[in-house]
């Protein structure tokens, strides 16, 4: 794994921290059933904002997973063991 792909994986899990820190902060908690709560979950800056968010963090975490899962690939795949019947 190059420096590079250290250092921008580093920053992806960062960066997915942040957004994942942020998302439950911003977003609004009221109670769902009454239609003040549906009023609070249909303003568009606050609840638009945290699940943008998430969705940004989860986009990162996935990202970084699979930045530091390339190499991995290619390496040779193990030989397939014998398999032992217990009696």
């Amino acid at each position: 794994m190059t420096g590079t792909r250290i250092h921008l994986s580093a920053l992806s899990l960062a960066v997915a921290g942040a957004c994942f820190f942020a998302y439950p902060a911003i977003r609004p908690y009221t109670d769902e059933a009454s239609l003040a709560g549906a009023g609070a979950f249909a303003s568009p800056p606050a609840w638009l904002l945290s699940h943008t968010l998430a969705m940004v963090g989860s986009s990162c975490s996935c990202s970084d997973c699979s930045a530091s899962t390339v190499p991995c690939a290619r390496q040779r795949p193990n030989p397939p063991r014998a398999s032992r019947r217990s009696s």
